[in-house]
């Protein structure tokens, strides 16, 4: 699935099989971010972990929390701060 990011779109693949992640994908870099925690929050399902420094993506580490519902969102947050909040882009 795509989201629209402040370099332009990416795609995230959920990981399912041990070790569970995503996979973040932009033209230039690939890379995986483990998932520390999934839970079911309002009948959406939150998938979330430690997103590390990606290239056209974010510049700094970060907690993101992926939520998979009927419109999905990517958020990032730093120290209980929403950092950015990036929507699908079908």
């Amino acid at each position: 699935m795509g989201f629209d990011g402040p370099n332009g779109v990416y795609r995230i693949h959920v990981k399912p099989a041990p070790p569970h992640g995503i996979e973040v994908v932009t033209p230039e870099f690939r890379e995986v971010w483990h998932i520390e925690l999934a839970q079911i929050r309002d009948g959406e399902l939150r998938l979330s972990g430690m997103a590390f420094a990606t290239p056209g993506i974010l510049e700094d580490a970060a907690w993101f929390v992926l939520t998979l519902g009927a419109e999905p969102v990517m958020e990032y947050w730093g120290d209980r701060v929403l950092i950015r909040r990036d929507g699908h882009t079908g």
